[in-house]
């Protein structure tokens, strides 16, 4: 996957910003990002919230 490739080229953390578009939703994000100690993950707010 691109993250874990990104991860082992910088060799560093990584801190991954998502958007709540409802294509972007993988019910196999929540595993995947707790087994990576080294990725951080925000989701910004709804549009709705923001205005």
């Amino acid at each position: 996957m691109l993250i874990d490739g990104a991860h082992q080229l910088l060799k560093a953390p990584i801190v991954l910003v998502r958007d709540r578009l409802d294509t972007h939703v993988s019910r196999r994000m929540p595993d995947f990002v707790t087994k990576r100690a080294w990725l951080t993950v925000f989701s910004c707010l709804p549009t709705s919230l923001i205005s």
